[in-house]
């Protein structure tokens, strides 16, 4: 048997602090730091448009408000105005001072609405025929 000595030669690997085999360039983390902050970046700009979003649209609910109360004034302002107008002592201060020449109507222009008032109320004749009793003159 032939016994030769020989010698071997061990690789020994070095370990590196961080655990990670490779050529040592940074890029993922680099990439990874990137895209964190630009979604940062991106979620603060969002926060303060809708900041400002939320400032415009208070003042413009406060300005429509304010257009409400208004619209309402002048709406009651509108009522009384209609009420005082549709007044009898207005409205005959008006055909006089106009001199309008009110007759009365023809007889083809009445209509007389007779409502049967019999001993039965209306409720119970509707009840019983499932009409109403309305006569014309």
């Amino acid at each position: 048997m032939n016994l030769q000595a020989r010698e071997v030669k061990t690789q020994k690997k070095t370990r590196r602090s961080s655990g990670r085999q490779g050529n040592g360039s940074g890029l993922p983390i680099i990439f990874h730091l990137l895209a964190m902050g630009a979604v940062l970046f991106f979620i603060v700009n969002y926060r303060i448009s809708l900041r400002d979003d939320i400032g415009s649209l208070s003042r413009n609910a406060e300005n429509l408000k304010r257009k409400i109360h208004r619209y309402d004034r002048e709406l009651e302002h509108l009522k009384l105005k209609k009420e005082n107008l549709c007044r009898w002592n207005y409205i005959r201060k008006k055909i006089a001072a106009y001199k309008l020449p009110l007759t009365y109507p023809e007889p083809g222009q009445v209509k007389v609405v007779v409502i049967d008032r019999s001993s039965k109320s209306p409720a119970e004749l509707f009840r019983q025929t499932g009409k109403m009793m309305v006569s014309q003159r």
